[in-house]
């Protein structure tokens, strides 16, 4: 079998397999656990991915290219390794050689191949497929585990049938005794929202409704423990309130989730970092900008406001000052993350400009050319982090959610029957100039006095 033999041989120099479903199905071991299945998967390996890619495929291909008749043995190891490929069509065609093989002996597949099944073409996202063998599963009376309820779900949501996840949800948990996991509630939870009626006067009842569902959800009792709904499974339902233009709401629930990201999200945060780097400062700051709310949700929270309340933009200014500005935490966290970025680039640059200098002989004028680039490198390296605010800063975002949600107001008052007396005037944009020139010079003070005791060597870059 081409190639293949020799692989096996590798392993096994004194005998080489005959063409049939077992040399097939021990090389497949070979190739995916150098022959012992209680060793670690090749697979996972990245430098032996690829090959054993192209060499299983091979395999099926010549298993059907001599008429093998495969064993279920045999096609469970072809779909392990297929799933492990995630070759979403191969997996596909496993699938329908296991059901002509029990069909064949007029039995069913077992619930430890439907298990696998479900599971690979999960990984897959064959989508519709596992959709099929969720509701055999349901249908059967078959016992639903955890990781088969989330796929099931995970694979409805993508699907867009949002309204099964929400019908099967208290059903299938309650059935089969199952405890919704944090992967589980956010399926459930953007589902509730994109389950939203499409009549105006209903979203807003909806939408309360699922608010509802949230706070009684919050504090799920599982042995004694509290289980957290954290900020992926709460965040669609922000989004969707800003999306309809609920800044009250959103800004409501926003607040909600900061008090649970920032306090039980936070203190295990600061666990883990502790544990995995003790007493370096510096990489704790760095990774303690993960407990701060999400900079894009305070972008799309500012440019809603912005919008409802312009020309004023007094609320959408304080919100950026409060939320991002003057917590000198996340402003120094930041930096300090963009310093090490740019630290470790401009020294990979000086390394590959010395090796380009010690390779040109040094009585040519481009190894002159060459010296001068590398102290030129080193020049700019000691004079510091280029620090940049406002647009050009880390948190443009929220200057561009600001201007985005004015501009928004501008327009909708030009296409409102085209009354061109309703644009803003001369002193409106001089006040949008204004505020936004106020925030980038607080942002540059606060971003001066929390770089100031790090010890890193700045300047500001116009």
């Amino acid at each position: 079998m081409r190639k293949e033999y020799d692989a096996a041989v590798q392993f096994n120099p004194e005998a080489k397999p005959p063409i049939s479903d077992e040399s097939i199905r021990n090389l497949l071991a070979v190739l995916m656990y150098g022959g012992n299945q209680n060793s670690v998967l090749l697979i996972d390996n990245v430098a032996h991915m690829r090959y054993i890619k192209e060499t299983v495929r091979n395999l099926w291909e010549d298993m059907e290219k001599f008429a093998i008749s495969p064993s279920l043995e045999t096609l469970r190891g072809f779909l392990e390794a297929f799933c492990r490929s995630k070759n979403k069509k191969m997996v596909k065609s496993v699938h329908e050689s296991m059901i002509e093989i029990v069909g064949a002996q007029k039995q069913k597949l077992s619930y430890r191949d439907r298990e696998a099944l479900i599971c690979a073409h999960a990984i897959c996202e064959n989508h519709e497929e596992v959709v099929k063998l969720f509701d055999e599963f349901d249908q059967s009376k078959l016992k639903i585990t955890r990781a088969i309820f989330e796929n099931g779900l995970r694979s409805l949501a993508a699907l867009e049938k949002h309204s099964r996840v929400l019908n099967i949800f208290p059903k299938i948990s309650l059935t089969h005794l199952i405890c919704p996991t944090n992967d589980i509630l956010e399926i459930i939870l953007t589902s509730l929202v994109k389950a939203c009626p499409k009549q105006d006067q209903n979203i807003r009842i909806y939408l309360k409704n699922v608010t509802d569902f949230v706070n009684k959800t919050l504090k799920i009792k599982r042995n004694n423990d509290v289980h957290i709904i954290t900020r992926r499974a709460y965040k669609p339902l922000i989004e969707a309130y800003i999306r309809y233009g609920m800044r009250k709401q959103a800004l409501h629930e926003y607040f909600v989730l900061k008090s649970i990201f920032e306090t039980d999200e936070a203190a295990k945060i600061n666990t883990e970092i502790q544990e995995i780097i003790p007493g370096t400062e510096i990489h704790r700051k760095i990774l303690m900008e993960v407990r701060f709310m999400p900079l894009s949700l305070i972008a799309n929270i500012l440019e809603l406001t912005s919008f409802l309340s312009a020309p004023d933009l007094s609320e959408a200014v304080s919100f950026f000052e409060s939320e991002v500005l003057l917590k000198k935490d996340r402003v120094l966290s930041r930096w300090l993350t963009l310093e090490k970025k740019w630290r470790e680039n401009h020294e990979l640059k000086i390394t590959s400009a010395e090796k380009v200098a010690n390779s040109i002989p040094r009585q040519s004028p481009r190894h002159v050319e060459a010296v001068e680039i590398v102290d030129t490198l080193r020049g700019a390296l000691d004079d510091g982090l280029p620090v940049r605010v406002g647009l050009n800063g880390p948190f443009s975002a929220c200057y561009i959610a600001i201007y985005g949600g004015f501009r928004m107001k501008l327009e909708k008052r030009l296409a409102a029957d085209g009354k061109i007396t309703d644009v803003f005037s001369v002193s409106e944009i001089n006040y949008l100039a204004e505020k936004i020139k106020y925030l980038m010079n607080l942002e540059r003070e606060i971003v001066a006095e929390v770089l100031q005791p790090s010890q890193i060597i700045y300047f500001f870059e116009e």
